[in-house]
């Protein structure tokens, strides 16, 4: 055996001796999982704040090959008693990886990103290169609700100025959108303006399904107008009719169809986000069943 492979065969030995056997079988099964499915950590967050490695191994037993966290944005804010750093050492221990993270900045910032407002979204940049991802995510407008045209230009301005901090420092920003951004301000949809007055090249845009079916709205309209634009999807589904959120394949979004053109559209990661009560897990695993089923989620295009 020559001197290199056995050093490389004796450090995976030693990784592998410092995990539990149940430890490495979740490792083994979210390993088995080439594909792109992963999970928004808030669809079990009263969980994590139970037990946080217990709870990231039943995530990586499912299948779930990636995780994507939430809510960094305050100093010295830790993710359930974890830095970035450990956080991402567990789920890499446990088979997966982490994506990226959502960002809840829901203040307005100024267009100067060297002051004092914008340090927390380069705490945002840092944590997220402690986890090894590279996905930014803005979880909501700033002020949450947008209403008038100049707030929408604000809104643009701030997400180019993020985009291009993200890009400078090798990551991708993109913002996750609500029922309510499609409101539309002076003859255009919201979510259309912000998509035609940013930079594909440093804005990209995270559809929740739910909440396009709940705004009225057509995702395979969009992705086929926008292609490019969405490479991240929230998981979820709606029933029209009953105007409410659903568990994935019992509503009306039209998965088979979008996966039919996933590749054309640029998507990159699936990543299922629970919103309705009842057990978290078995939701979370029936939606991984559902997934997997399509050959985008297998890396087979």
């Amino acid at each position: 055996m020559k001197r290199r492979h056995f050093l490389k065969q004796s450090a995976v030995f030693f990784a592998a001796s410092c995990l539990t056997g149940q430890e490495m079988l979740a490792s083994a099964v979210a390993k088995r999982n080439k594909g792109r499915i992963g999970l928004q950590l808030w669809s079990i967050r009263p969980e994590l704040a139970q037990d946080v490695k217990g709870n990231l191994k039943k995530v990586a037993e499912i299948g779930f090959s990636a995780i994507e966290t939430f809510g960094h944005f305050k100093e010295n804010e830790k993710f359930f008693g974890l830095t970035a750093k450990e956080l991402n050492g567990i789920t890499k221990d446990l088979g997966m990886s982490i994506s990226g993270s959502m960002y809840q900045g829901e203040e307005w910032l100024p267009e100067n990103v060297n002051t004092p407002e914008w340090d927390s979204w380069k705490r945002c940049i840092a944590d997220i290169h402690a986890m090894d991802a590279k996905w930014a995510v803005q979880a909501s407008a700033p002020g949450i609700y947008i209403e008038t045209m100049d707030q929408l230009k604000r809104i643009a301005t701030y997400f180019e100025l993020a985009g291009d901090l993200c890009r400078q420092n090798g990551l991708k920003f993109g913002f996750h959108t609500h029922e309510h951004n499609f409101i539309v301000i002076d003859g255009i949809s919201a979510i259309d303006y912000l998509l035609q007055q940013t930079n594909p090249k440093q804005v990209f845009f995270q559809f929740d399904m739910c909440n396009v079916l709940d705004a009225g709205a057509d995702p395979m309209e969009y992705m086929l107008n926008y292609p490019g634009r969405f490479p991240l999807w929230h998981a979820t589904d709606y029933d029209i009719e009953k105007r409410q959120i659903v568990e994935v394949g019992k509503g009306d979004m039209n998965y088979p169809a979008l996966f039919d053109k996933a590749k054309s559209f640029g998507l990159e990661q699936l990543t299922v986000e629970i919103h309705i009560p009842g057990d978290s897990f078995a939701m979370c695993k029936e939606a991984f069943n559902y997934f997997k089923q399509f050959k985008w989620t297998k890396g087979n295009l």
